[in-house]
């Protein structure tokens, strides 16, 4: 993605935030490029150049799940006919069934796990 403020070189090393190190790396840009312009918004959640993402460790990628799930989708699915399970048991299926990127990317559905970091990267938009 073409940045007017684009910054080349630097250490990943240099970089205190291992959720932007990881974001950068997945992205492929510049370490200097990430640290200027990856920019944390909100808990876990990246912009970079007006593309969101999700930078989660499993823990808080299944309590972003948990979350978005919540009451009102399992109703739903409880309503529906969908299921006859419990809202902690249908919520553990979905996750577990569909994965975390199918339930955060509201993009594409994907999901990518960085080994080095040992964190989840769903771009949310």
């Amino acid at each position: 993605m073409e940045n007017e403020n684009t910054k080349t070189g630097g250490k990943w090393e240099d970089i205190d935030d291992f959720k932007i190190v990881a974001l950068g790396k997945y992205l492929n840009i510049e370490p200097e490029e990430a640290k200027h312009n990856i920019k944390e918004i909100d808990e876990g959640m990246y912009d970079y150049c007006g593309r969101i993402f999700w930078v989660l460790t499993e823990d808080e990628a299944y309590d972003k799940c948990v979350e978005y799930l919540g009451d009102e989708m399992w109703q739903m699915a409880v309503e529906g006919g969908r299921t006859t399970m419990g809202k902690d048991e249908w919520i553990d299926y979905v996750i577990g069934h569909d994965g975390f990127g199918s339930i955060l990317n509201h993009y594409d559905g994907t999901e990518y796990f960085d080994d080095d970091n040992n964190v989840y990267i769903i771009r949310e938009r």
